[in-house]
């Protein structure tokens, strides 16, 4: 199923690109399918149970929306991806069926009503601004959230020095806190809370 949807999603972004005259836009959609990207959403994922298809999940700053797919594809439910450029629900939504995009900042967007709620972009806001969004959720939802210690990308605002440091920086009571070291000198963290 893996091998598949990677195949699947790979022509459909090659399919895409052709529609496309904006050489930043190719950059940023290609960058978002690089093996970092799809191997942390994999990852991520592998920690979700298998759960209802009546669960209804939110991806904040989902980007052009690979996480929101990935998840998709093992629960089959109801996902949202949202992400402050409106190019990532115009080309999301092209590049991903089953998915609902929309445009919003994470300052702006009300969780109150998904069982789930991720975010794999935690370094491009502030603690405040997840912190303040995570208040808005339903009472037991579950949380993953994703960070790293990549300080070299000037879009990463809040990039955290270990697992450890992530894990204080959020309101959440944890339930697990995990670190994939990455072969490109960073480490990727996930902290997985309610």
């Amino acid at each position: 199923m893996v091998l598949y949807t990677m195949i699947y999603n790979r022509f459909n972004l090659i399919e895409t690109i052709k529609k496309i005259d904006d050489v930043e836009l190719i950059h940023d959609l290609a960058n978002s399918f690089n093996k970092t990207q799809e191997e942390s959403k994999a990852w991520l994922t592998s920690f979700i149970p298998n759960l209802p298809v009546t669960t209804k999940v939110v991806v904040a700053a989902g980007w052009y929306g690979l996480m929101a797919q990935t998840i998709f594809h093992k629960l089959r439910c109801d996902v949202t991806s949202f992400d402050m450029n409106p190019d990532c629900e115009k080309w999301g939504s092209q590049l991903f069926y089953g998915i609902n995009f929309q445009t919003s900042r994470v300052e702006d967007f009300n969780c109150s009503k998904y069982d789930i709620v991720v975010s794999t972009s935690c370094e491009h806001f502030s603690d405040e601004v997840l912190n303040d969004f995570l208040a808005k959720r339903k009472k037991h939802s579950r949380v993953y959230l994703q960070s790293n210690n990549f300080y070299n990308e000037s879009t990463h605002v809040n990039c955290k020095p270990s697992v450890e440091e992530f894990a204080k920086s959020v309101n959440l009571d944890i339930v697990k806190k995990e670190t994939l070291k990455l072969d490109y000198g960073f480490d990727r963290y996930l902290v997985i809370g309610k």
